[in-house]
């Protein structure tokens, strides 16, 4: 799997399953040819049970390449427009500072930060391998 060659030891197979068995969204793959080389793992069901879905959510983002990821974003947003969502909701932790500047550059905007605290030497790093790897640990 994709995220297991980026950051060995990481496993989204539970979140893909458990979004699929209870109905909360859908995984998108990009493929070339027959090699995945992104995906996510996104909710759509409104946060409140009965209203309209607002924001499409992005559990989790894998991406081989930059270039992959930008992709993945235009498949993100016509997905939200499919789905009647607003807007396409991605958590981008602080090591991924030139992923952000690709979403500003984007037309992407700021709806709130998170802090994530770490051990010191267990801080979260990038992949060795490269690319991108985007979690918001949820599920």
């Amino acid at each position: 799997m994709l995220v297991d060659q980026l950051a060995p030891g990481y496993d989204y197979t539970r979140e893909i399953v458990l979004t699929a068995q209870h109905l909360l969204g859908d995984t998108l793959f990009v493929r070339k040819g027959s090699e995945v080389v992104s995906f996510a793992v996104c909710h759509s069901v409104p946060l409140v049970e009965g209203r309209v879905t607002e924001e499409m959510r992005v559990l989790k983002m894998v991406a081989k390449t930059e270039a992959d990821f930008d992709q993945l974003v235009t498949q993100l947003c016509a997905y939200a427009r499919v789905k009647s969502a607003r807007r396409v909701a991605i958590r981008v932790q602080g090591q991924y500072g030139d992923i952000y500047r690709r979403l500003v550059a984007r037309g992407a905007r700021v709806r709130w930060t998170d802090l994530r605290m770490s051990l010191h030497e267990y801080a979260e790093s990038r992949p060795a391998a490269g690319g991108i790897v985007l979690s918001n640990w949820e599920i």
